[in-house]
């Protein structure tokens, strides 16, 4: 496999091998992933009082990894300013679209729904805000001060916005919605939650009038490669979700580390007859035939719930 990659890098020339790139340093760190503690009900609040508990019990996370549901996002017919509401679970939010970074609200309007207000500078500023002391940038910056040991704040993000795409008219460039015609290949697979959910959702589906796939995921992964060089050091993102021939001969001139599993499913640990928990026993597989441990490649973290918690791992 070495050799077949070395073989493609240098007749492709779309991508770079592990040992020509930088590897990020959480891959030697231990972590916290918040979705299953929040899911989408993200609140500044609980984050913090979660790195908190982490700290008070002596083992402080390194890094911090906010999953889906920070997001701004709402539904076609909704107003674009307003945040979708009861949002709890995951699915649902797969049929919505992006529509911000929260970080633009106003107050009023992000103290009414989950968003990103630094509770603790408004604490102490009496409620006074504006851009610079609230929304994302005041969140982080106000847990790195808290947080000593914190080096890195990960954020969801899919590629294209959010699961539904970017949101008709949060944004000024003009676009229209293009039913999706799933791919006879992928139609004759299993059947997907975020499959159905965004064939359900009808998003924004551009490439067919754009090149096709593989000229449009070009575009994707130049911009996306220029971004990580210009602003994240060069190698500072995990690619989640990402067991694809698009990611591993395109996505991969700058990233360093993927997923190389399915998702993790702890809910039930002895399977489920029903099939709705059947991806334990495949993540322990996936993991194994990818990175030669049934755990992980990469760093260890944890994925905090009231009820229990298991470890979860990424392959590099």
């Amino acid at each position: 496999m070495k050799e077949a990659y070395g073989a493609l890098r240098v007749h492709l020339n779309t991508f770079r091998l592990l040992e020509e790139k930088t590897v990020p340093n959480l891959v030697d760190e231990f972590g916290w992933c918040a979705w299953d503690a929040f899911y989408l009900t993200v609140e500044p609040a609980d984050v913090w009082h979660g790195m908190n508990e982490f700290t008070e019990n002596g083992v402080p996370p390194r890094f911090l990894i906010l999953d889906d549901g920070w997001q701004s996002i709402n539904l076609d017919g909704e107003n674009p300013d307003e945040d979708a509401k009861n949002f709890v679970l995951g699915g649902i939010q797969m049929t919505a679209g992006f529509t911000s970074l929260m970080n633009v609200r106003s107050l009023e309007n992000t103290l009414a729904v989950p968003c990103w207000i630094s509770m603790l500078f408004l604490k102490k500023q009496g409620f006074q805000a504006n851009r610079e002391n609230y929304g994302m940038k005041a969140f982080t910056r106000d847990l790195r001060k808290e947080f000593k040991g914190l080096d890195d704040v990960y954020v969801w993000h899919a590629l294209c916005g959010a699961w539904g795409g970017v949101r008709l008219g949060s944004t000024h460039p003009n676009a229209k919605i293009i039913s999706c015609k799933v791919s006879p290949g992928l139609d004759g697979t299993m059947k997907d939650l975020a499959v159905v959910k965004i064939v359900e959702g009808d998003p924004e589906y551009v490439s067919e009038e754009y090149g096709g796939r593989v000229k449009l995921a070009k575009a994707y992964y130049k911009g996306l490669t220029s971004s990580l060089s210009k602003n994240f050091g060069g190698s500072g993102l995990i690619s989640s979700m990402q067991q694809c021939n698009d990611f591993f001969f395109l996505g991969t001139n700058q990233i360093s580390m993927g997923r190389v599993s399915e998702d993790f499913w702890g809910q039930d640990p002895n399977g489920d007859p029903t099939g709705v928990y059947w991806l334990q026993g495949l993540h322990i597989v996936h993991c194994a035939y990818n990175t030669s441990r049934a755990i992980s490649g990469g760093p260890i973290y944890v994925s905090d719930t009231e009820k229990s918690r298991f470890l979860s791992s990424l392959g590099c």
